[in-house]
């Protein structure tokens, strides 16, 4: 809204939209809701511009990088099931705990033996959930994770990869697995015509720009760059040391 005010302010020699979305955190994202209700073509929208604060960044600097900034995202979710029972008799027991423990290590390969190390891949776990007590192993164990990517066309190899590190893992420890994958966000691409008439007009603004910053984080702003042209740009909050990091616990 106040981007509108000023612009209204000053006149803008095209017409301005601001882009009110629902579940920006949450999947399945809003931005789809946006983008099948069709209201992008209803108003004519011909480019979509964003900004996101980025404590990596000084503060007065605001990136514009062409090309891909932000990764895709998959999400997934793994249950291993074994043979629970008294920790004294491990050999009686199947122990969903230690083949969890071994995919998590494993999940790592992706990105190391998989993925095109030029762009790159991250798995991460964020959830681990097993047991209740200290003398006694669990029937399962679960684990819940997120793969991200820089390139679209390496996704399909890396789920392949996943699934067979999940499931031989957890058949070689005795146990058996069940995993589930949910599609978040795709690769953010910016607009490179865009990108260059961003860079102008922050330099004439006196602001400081960077051409290089790229980050592993994604955004449901992706979906609208696959609608139209778009830009997102990251502004720099400064000396941010020992501050929360942008999506703490």
């Amino acid at each position: 809204v106040a981007t509108c005010r000023a612009a209204a302010a000053v006149g803008v020699p095209r017409p301005l939209v601001a882009l009110l979305q629902p579940r920006e955190e949450t999947s399945p994202s809003g931005a789809l809701d946006i983008v099948e209700s069709g209201v992008l073509t209803e108003y004519g929208v011909d480019a979509v511009i964003g900004a996101h604060v980025q404590p990596r960044l000084a503060a007065g600097v605001v990136s514009a990088v062409p090309g891909p900034v932000n990764a895709s995202t998959d999400e997934f979710d793994v249950i291993v099931r074994g043979q629970g029972g008294h920790a004294g008799y491990p050999h009686l027991l199947r122990d969903p705990i230690l083949a969890l423990s071994q995919i998590v290590v494993s999940l790592q390969q992706l990105a190391s033996r998989r993925v095109d190390p030029v762009f790159g891949a991250v798995c991460s776990v964020g959830r681990i959930e097993a047991g209740r007590t200290a003398n006694v192993v669990p029937n399962e164990a679960r684990l819940s994770g997120s793969l991200r990517l820089m390139r679209a066309g390496d996704r399909d190899l890396a789920l392949e990869g996943l699934a067979e590190i999940v499931h031989g893992t957890a058949k070689a420890h005795g146990c058996r697995a069940e995993l589930e994958i949910s599609p978040c966000e795709p690769v953010l691409r910016n607009d490179a015509g865009l990108t260059q008439r961003a860079h102008r007009r922050l330099v004439r603004a006196g602001a400081g720009v960077d051409t290089d910053f790229r980050s592993f984080g994604a955004d449901d702003f992706a979906h609208y760059c696959g609608t139209t042209r778009g830009l997102m740009m990251f502004v720099g909050l400064g000396d941010t040391a020992g501050a929360p990091s942008l999506h703490d616990e």
